[in-house]
């Protein structure tokens, strides 16, 4: 209504927008409208005006498709395939971006890299789809134990990445910590339970 009343008052050549209406049956269809006063009169007041409404909803349908197959791609790109998690050159971005946040703000950023100690032998006693299931479930304990502000991600292999914006060195020693701890209770290789203080060790 907007743009109708600006062309209406001369603000605008023509009238030109793009809106969705409801159906009766309850669907949404978009529609493509484009007006234009052809004859006014000595006061500049609208007399004449054509126009036409063309029907786009399978147009933006297929805007709509395009857009998410490219979110998709997108986040696939960025996300470790295995855990989830961020990839490598997610991470180095994220770490980039926030150590120049860090710089400009004058704020405390922290890094927490931690290595599945012994992973070779997790692979060659129980086999590669033990392993990931060894990866897969730290991941996972990360993600549930990091704050809603971290940012993690699988950096390669068996190591991982624990961003922490605006966290000091006593506070990440304690993430740290807990999160060694809580891989130590619950990760399970091969059917058999892990060595308590061989499962995980933050760099």
């Amino acid at each position: 209504m907007e743009a109708m009343r600006s062309h209406l008052c001369g603000d605008a050549h023509e009238h030109e927008v793009e809106y969705r209406i409801q159906a009766k049956d309850g669907s949404w269809r978009w529609y493509y409208d484009r007006v234009s006063i052809t004859v006014r009169d000595e006061h500049g007041a609208p007399v004449f005006l054509a126009g036409i409404v063309f029907d786009v909803t399978e147009r933006k349908n297929r805007e709509q498709e395009l857009e998410n197959i490219t979110i998709a791609l997108s986040e696939d790109a960025s996300t470790d395939a295995l855990t989830g998690m961020r990839n490598r050159r997610a991470t180095v971005e994220m770490l980039q971006a926030e150590t120049a946040r860090s710089r400009t703000c004058g704020s405390p950023v922290s890094l927490v890299i931690f290595d599945i100690d012994f992973f070779k032998k997790v692979n060659d006693s129980w086999g590669h789809l033990a392993g990931d299931e060894e990866l897969s479930g730290v991941a996972s304990i990360i993600r549930k134990t990091a704050r809603g502000t971290d940012l993690a991600g699988r950096y390669g292999g068996e190591e991982f990445v624990l961003i922490l914006p605006c966290v000091h060195e006593r506070e990440v020693k304690a993430v740290a910590e807990r999160i060694r701890c809580e891989v130590e209770q619950v990760v399970f290789c091969g059917g058999q339970e892990s060595v308590p203080g061989e499962a995980i060790g933050p760099q």
